[in-house]
Protein backbone atom coordinates (compact mmCIF):
# COMPACT_ATOMS: atom_id res chain seq x y z
CA UNK A 1 0.00 0.00 0.00
CA UNK A 2 1.15 3.37 -1.03
CA UNK A 3 1.96 6.09 1.74
CA UNK A 4 0.51 9.59 0.96
CA UNK A 5 2.72 12.60 2.38
CA UNK A 6 1.04 15.11 4.61
CA UNK A 7 1.76 17.46 1.40
CA UNK A 8 0.28 15.57 -0.90
CA UNK A 9 -2.87 14.72 1.92
CA UNK A 10 -3.01 18.96 2.32
CA UNK A 11 -3.62 19.08 -1.57
CA UNK A 12 -6.19 16.72 -2.00
CA UNK A 13 -8.23 18.18 1.29
CA UNK A 14 -7.82 21.33 -0.47
CA UNK A 15 -9.18 20.70 -3.98
CA UNK A 16 -12.03 18.67 -2.07
CA UNK A 17 -12.94 21.55 -0.24
CA UNK A 18 -12.65 23.89 -3.28
CA UNK A 19 -14.76 21.64 -5.28
CA UNK A 20 -17.42 21.32 -2.37
CA UNK A 21 -17.58 25.19 -2.16
CA UNK A 22 -18.21 25.71 -5.57
CA UNK A 23 -21.00 22.52 -5.81
CA UNK A 24 -22.68 24.54 -2.81
CA UNK A 25 -22.45 28.36 -4.58
CA UNK A 26 -23.45 27.07 -7.76
CA UNK A 27 -26.26 25.20 -5.99
CA UNK A 28 -25.16 21.50 -7.22
CA UNK A 29 -25.89 18.62 -4.88
CA UNK A 30 -28.33 20.50 -3.12
CA UNK A 31 -31.47 21.12 -5.46
CA UNK A 32 -31.51 24.77 -5.94
CA UNK A 33 -31.19 25.91 -9.22
CA UNK A 34 -34.24 28.38 -9.20
CA UNK A 35 -34.36 31.14 -6.55
CA UNK A 36 -37.74 32.39 -5.83
CA UNK A 37 -38.33 36.13 -4.58
CA UNK A 38 -42.19 37.07 -3.45
CA UNK A 39 -43.30 40.33 -3.53
CA UNK A 40 -44.74 42.04 -1.56
CA UNK A 41 -44.77 39.22 1.03
CA UNK A 42 -46.82 41.08 3.56
CA UNK A 43 -50.01 42.77 2.97
CA UNK A 44 -53.40 43.98 3.62
CA UNK A 45 -56.92 42.90 2.65
CA UNK A 46 -60.71 42.91 3.65
CA UNK A 47 -61.80 39.60 3.66
CA UNK A 48 -63.83 38.57 0.53
CA UNK A 49 -61.12 40.87 -1.84
CA UNK A 50 -58.15 40.09 -3.49
CA UNK A 51 -54.95 41.07 -3.99
CA UNK A 52 -52.20 41.24 -6.34
CA UNK A 53 -48.68 39.95 -5.30
CA UNK A 54 -45.46 38.84 -7.95
CA UNK A 55 -43.52 36.23 -7.84
CA UNK A 56 -39.93 36.74 -9.25
CA UNK A 57 -37.90 33.94 -10.66
CA UNK A 58 -33.92 33.76 -10.65
CA UNK A 59 -32.34 30.62 -12.31
CA UNK A 60 -29.17 30.06 -11.78
CA UNK A 61 -26.37 30.46 -15.15
CA UNK A 62 -27.18 27.73 -16.95
CA UNK A 63 -31.00 27.24 -16.01
CA UNK A 64 -34.45 28.34 -17.47
CA UNK A 65 -37.86 28.17 -16.52
CA UNK A 66 -40.05 26.47 -19.25
CA UNK A 67 -43.94 28.62 -19.93
CA UNK A 68 -44.80 25.06 -20.95
CA UNK A 69 -46.27 23.10 -18.94
CA UNK A 70 -47.70 26.02 -17.38
CA UNK A 71 -46.98 27.54 -13.48
CA UNK A 72 -49.29 26.00 -11.01
CA UNK A 73 -50.17 27.80 -7.55
CA UNK A 74 -52.42 25.87 -4.94
CA UNK A 75 -53.38 27.30 -1.63
CA UNK A 76 -52.42 25.35 1.86
CA UNK A 77 -54.87 27.32 3.36
CA UNK A 78 -58.77 26.73 3.43
CA UNK A 79 -60.79 29.67 2.29
CA UNK A 80 -57.89 31.56 0.14
CA UNK A 81 -56.99 30.75 -3.67
CA UNK A 82 -54.35 31.92 -5.77
CA UNK A 83 -54.94 32.62 -9.64
CA UNK A 84 -51.82 33.31 -11.79
CA UNK A 85 -52.74 36.36 -14.12
CA UNK A 86 -49.79 37.63 -15.81
CA UNK A 87 -46.91 35.21 -16.83
CA UNK A 88 -44.31 36.80 -19.05
CA UNK A 89 -42.40 34.77 -21.04
CA UNK A 90 -40.09 35.03 -24.51
CA UNK A 91 -40.16 31.99 -26.68
CA UNK A 92 -40.76 28.93 -24.28
CA UNK A 93 -39.03 30.39 -21.15
CA UNK A 94 -40.09 32.72 -18.83
CA UNK A 95 -38.39 35.96 -19.00
CA UNK A 96 -36.71 36.06 -15.68
CA UNK A 97 -36.50 39.87 -15.51
CA UNK A 98 -39.86 39.91 -15.36
CA UNK A 99 -42.30 38.83 -12.42
CA UNK A 100 -45.27 36.54 -12.75
CA UNK A 101 -48.35 38.66 -11.46
CA UNK A 102 -50.62 36.27 -9.06
CA UNK A 103 -53.75 37.22 -7.72
CA UNK A 104 -55.09 36.60 -3.90
CA UNK A 105 -58.52 36.21 -2.86
CA UNK A 106 -59.20 35.58 1.12
CA UNK A 107 -62.58 33.92 2.16
CA UNK A 108 -63.43 32.65 5.37
CA UNK A 109 -60.49 34.03 7.12
CA UNK A 110 -60.44 35.93 10.67
CA UNK A 111 -59.06 39.55 11.15
CA UNK A 112 -56.22 39.34 12.05
CA UNK A 113 -52.49 38.46 10.81
CA UNK A 114 -52.41 35.20 8.53
CA UNK A 115 -49.19 33.33 7.15
CA UNK A 116 -50.67 31.82 4.09
CA UNK A 117 -48.81 28.99 2.54
CA UNK A 118 -49.52 28.11 -1.06
CA UNK A 119 -47.17 25.57 -3.30
CA UNK A 120 -45.75 26.83 -6.91
CA UNK A 121 -45.15 24.07 -9.43
CA UNK A 122 -42.68 24.63 -12.26
CA UNK A 123 -40.51 23.01 -14.84
CA UNK A 124 -36.91 24.13 -15.19
CA UNK A 125 -34.20 22.73 -17.90
CA UNK A 126 -30.45 23.21 -18.00
CA UNK A 127 -29.47 24.33 -21.16
CA UNK A 128 -25.96 22.66 -20.99
CA UNK A 129 -26.51 19.02 -19.48
CA UNK A 130 -29.89 19.14 -21.53
CA UNK A 131 -32.21 17.47 -18.62
CA UNK A 132 -34.92 19.40 -17.17
CA UNK A 133 -36.81 18.82 -13.75
CA UNK A 134 -40.41 19.42 -11.92
CA UNK A 135 -39.71 22.23 -9.13
CA UNK A 136 -42.54 22.53 -6.47
CA UNK A 137 -41.83 25.24 -3.52
CA UNK A 138 -43.50 25.75 -0.78
CA UNK A 139 -44.14 30.02 0.13
CA UNK A 140 -45.65 32.14 2.57
CA UNK A 141 -47.17 35.62 2.29
CA UNK A 142 -48.49 37.43 5.58
CA UNK A 143 -52.34 38.72 5.23
CA UNK A 144 -53.68 41.43 7.64
CA UNK A 145 -56.99 40.60 7.43
CA UNK A 146 -59.23 44.15 7.97
CA UNK A 147 -62.94 43.92 9.18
Amino acid sequence: MARTSSGDLRRMLLRFSLLALMMISLGIGTGKYVGLEVNPSKFEMKEGQSHQFRIRFMPVEGIHVNAQPPLTIKSEVDGVTFRIVKVHASSDYLDPSKPVDIDCTAGRLSPGLHKITFSLGYTFCSDAGKWCRMGNDTLSVDINIKK
